[in-house]
């Protein structure tokens, strides 16, 4: 074993029963799987054939999912709508031993779903579904208050990709208020390691 994968390797078992929250978008990504052997009489694309379809988290709950691969406890914190995609993430974070009480439902917003169409082994073409406006001030709020309730339960909080403006290059929606204010940390507690 070399001395790169000797410190990974030690990196990796200190997660092991560490309790870490992931704070970010939540998203599902499905893949829709096929053969191409033509092309469409209507335009010059490929016709995929259906084999099979799957889905996976995406986002902050591909990170989850690999904190919790990992041996981590994790504490999945986001914002989804109240649609089959969302019950689709907590199905998948459930099926991965995570509870789906830090997910906060807004019946307003879709959840981001991301499709790939592949074929081949290689991706034709992605769909993605999903709205890009802030959090209103009253559901950001909601989000922090159940941040802030597990704090002192957490060794870690993990922000992906949320909560502030200058950590999302997404714009997914996650960080800031609608008002067009961005979310200080300072009013969830100190980033990273939880003391």
């Amino acid at each position: 074993m070399t001395t790169d994968n000797r410190k990974l390797s030690r990196i990796v078992s200190t997660l092991r029963g560490r309790r870490i929250a992931v704070a970010g978008d939540f998203m599902l990504d499905r893949y829709v799987w096929g053969a191409a052997t033509r092309l469409s009489p209507e335009a010059p694309v490929p016709v995929v054939d259906f084999v099979n379809d799957s889905q996976v988290l995406g986002g902050a709950g591909n990170v989850a999912a690999n904190l919790a691969a990992l041996g981590a406890t994790v504490l999945p914190f986001g914002v989804v709508g109240e649609d089959e995609p969302a019950r689709a993430i907590r199905e998948c974070l459930a099926a991965t031993g995570m509870a789906t009480k830090g997910l906060v439902a807004d019946k307003s917003r879709i959840t981001t779903v991301k499709t790939r169409i592949v074929a081949r082994q290689q991706q034709i073409v992605r769909v993605d579904h999903e709205r890009r406006e802030p959090l209103s001030r009253a559901l950001e709020e909601s989000l922090i208050r159940r941040i802030k309730g597990a704090l002192g339960r957490l060794d870690a909080l993990h922000p992906i990709l949320c909560m502030c403006s200058r950590l999302n290059s997404n714009n997914r929606g996650t960080e800031g208020g609608g008002d067009g204010s961005t979310t200080d940390e300072s009013r969830i507690g100190k980033w990273g390691v939880c003391e």
